[in-house]
């Protein structure tokens, strides 16, 4: 069961500033299952505040782990939406 709610998100997302910053894969995911809405956010939030390239591939890998369970990539950014294949 959600933890959060698709208002948490939006509400969450609004207040972070990095509303361009999410791809329509992930919207669509975030209205599905908003814990992994706020968990990509999560990560999105510290790839911004990220003080080096290390950090900032770690919160990639982070927001790369919640996308996968949902069969997709974001890219080295984040903003893409590659389908994976078998």
């Amino acid at each position: 069961m959600s933890v959060y709610k698709y208002s948490d998100f939006e509400d969450q997302l609004k207040a972070s500033g990095l509303s361009g910053q999410f791809s329509t894969a992930d919207m669509e995911l975030a209205r599905k299952d908003p814990d992994a809405g706020i968990a990509i956010l999560t990560a999105k939030k510290n790839y911004a505040s990220a003080a080096n390239p290390t950090a900032r591939a770690l919160a990639n890998a982070e927001a790369e782990s919640v996308r996968r369970k949902y069969g997709y990539m974001g890219g080295n950014t984040g903003i893409g939406n590659t389908p994976l294949t078998p």
